[in-house]
């Protein structure tokens, strides 16, 4: 018989050995496939779950079926293949749909030509990254010797890196208004766009933690379709470090490229000087970033836990990094 009828018979049986398994799985309590102890599995096995002497290759979370098809990973695939979210042999991988990389300069900022793909909200950049302590408990202080520098802040009647009252006044932890939540007391209430409105602006917790949590920075009116919350996936070239990120601050309309603290330190990036005193340096080049609007459904994003488990969730959805790879990586 032909070459070609064999492999079509080849693959029908395997795809008759995985309905089946995948129908015995469905019968009982196994969350997968039920296979040999033997067999390989992307996850790590359980036992008890299936019928006779047969263990449970439970299907990764989140799984394939929201963004492709399992499948032996040497069959031909329009898109790309992810690892890690099907169940049962390493060879059976995600095919996912999204292979689209037609993507187009929207919007320049700063000389930063920003991409967004044919169809698609996601829009991403490669270039620098300022880093930036707003948020952060320990940022500022009146006598300048907080992580960064007061001048960053802003200045007295214009103090844009600071919580302040209705006439300006910024708010001092422990001290104004008296007795106010202060994990570093006397120091200034730094402030972030993002906001936990369950706590009064006088709580440093009201504002995401520069230093604890991987946030990025925004133009003000960058009309890209974010909004503060979203998430994202950020890449550094010369580490290859990545991290999860929330959209958590806004800046002058002309810029773009600034993180947290806490991003740089995920990137594999040291902010700050010698003495590790202060907030110093920044990334020149080489950082890409993608946004995902629309991907914060009212979520408290103020743990770095949740903006992982949020941001993996949405990075997987649009194709994950065999995509980024390819779409953004490949553009730089």
């Amino acid at each position: 018989f032909s070459s070609t009828l064999g492999l079509s018979m080849w693959i029908a049986a395997v795809a008759g050995v995985m309905a089946a398994a995948a129908s015995v799985a469905s019968g009982g309590a196994c969350p997968g496939v039920c296979q040999s102890s033997s067999s390989p599995c992307n996850s790590p096995l359980q036992h008890g779950l299936c019928p006779g002497d047969a263990a449970c290759c439970p299907v990764a979370t989140p799984d394939c079926s929201n963004i492709g098809q399992c499948q032996i990973n040497s069959l031909p695939c329009s898109g790309v293949y992810q690892h890690g979210l099907c169940p049962g042999s390493s060879a059976v991988e995600c095919c996912t749909q999204n292979a689209n990389c037609n993507a187009n300069v929207v919007k320049s900022i700063g000389g930063t030509p920003i991409r967004q793909i044919e169809g698609e909200s996601a829009f991403f950049w490669t270039g620098k990254l300022d880093v930036d302590a707003d948020g952060a408990p320990n940022a500022y202080n009146p006598q300048d010797t907080g992580i960064d520098f007061l001048a960053n802040a802003g200045h007295a009647g214009d103090w844009w890196g600071l919580s302040c009252d209705g006439s300006g006044t910024p708010y001092v932890q422990g001290k104004y208004p008296p007795g106010s939540y202060a994990p570093f007391p006397g120091y200034y209430v730094s402030g972030t766009s993002y906001e936990d409105t369950d706590y009064a602006e006088s709580d440093t917790r009201r504002f995401l933690n520069a230093v604890n949590v991987s946030f990025i920075v925004l133009p003000l009116k960058s009309n890209l379709g974010a909004s503060l919350g979203d998430v994202g996936f950020v890449h550094y070239a010369k580490t290859n470090k990545t991290a999860f990120v929330v959209y958590g601050d806004e800046g002058p309309p002309s810029q773009i490229g600034e993180g947290s603290v806490g991003l740089a330190m995920s990137l594999g990036f040291d902010p700050f000087n010698s003495h590790h005193t202060k907030v110093c340096c920044g990334i020149d080049d080489g950082v890409s970033t993608i946004v995902f609007p629309n991907t914060n459904n009212g979520q408290k994003l103020f743990d770095q836990t949740d903006v992982d488990r949020v941001g993996g969730q949405a990075f997987a959805a649009w194709g994950g990094w065999a995509r980024f790879q390819k779409c953004v990586l490949g553009m730089s």
